[in-house]
């Protein structure tokens, strides 16, 4: 009887060690600076499931270590790392690092006209921003580099998902 107990319960409970989710948590921060970075994504690669770090740089993920054990962490104005959770030995405590990705953006043109008008055919004022005076900003999203320097501009994320535009909204004139 205490044998047939014992294999219903071992037969019974095989299924389940399919299902088994485990948590990865971690922090995500600059190299550079060491500061933690807010909405940083963290998405199991080659799948749609992720999720984004928290105002301090935290984040907490669940994940099938018998199905996937990479996930790809990328942010704006950095270089997005892979990182095999195989080789880990804690993923409750993940330490990860991003590396600054300096990118020449040459100039961006903000417009409620289109956007095929050459800047001397524009009908409203032209500000330009150049790369070294936004390098000379603190600050690691590019909406709020853009703010300080445009202060007739107002600049918003529309969502924390990827690929998302921002909401652009002009003040008046600066006068």
């Amino acid at each position: 009887m205490k044998r047939t107990l014992y294999l219903i319960i071992l037969l019974t409970s095989i299924p389940c060690l399919g299902f088994a989710q485990q948590v990865i948590k971690g922090r995500v921060v600059a190299q550079k600076t060491s500061e933690p970075l807010p909405d940083v994504n963290i998405v199991i690669q080659e799948t749609m499931t992720g999720t984004i770090t928290n105002h301090n740089g935290d984040f907490s993920l669940e994940i099938d270590p018998s199905k996937h054990n990479m996930i790809v962490v990328s942010f704006v104005g950095f270089s997005s790392k892979t990182i095999d959770l195989s080789e880990l030995n804690d993923l409750e405590n993940l330490s990860i690092t991003l590396q600054e990705k300096m990118t020449g953006l040459e100039e961006v043109v903000i417009s409620g006209q289109g956007d095929n008008i050459s800047k001397r055919r524009l009908s409203t004022e032209v500000t330009s921003v150049d790369g070294q005076s936004l390098r000379e900003i603190p600050g690691s999203r590019l909406d709020q580099l853009l703010q300080s320097k445009l202060p007739n501009v107002q600049l918003r994320l529309a969502s924390g998902q990827p690929g998302t535009a921002s909401i652009t909204r002009s003040r008046g004139s600066s006068k």
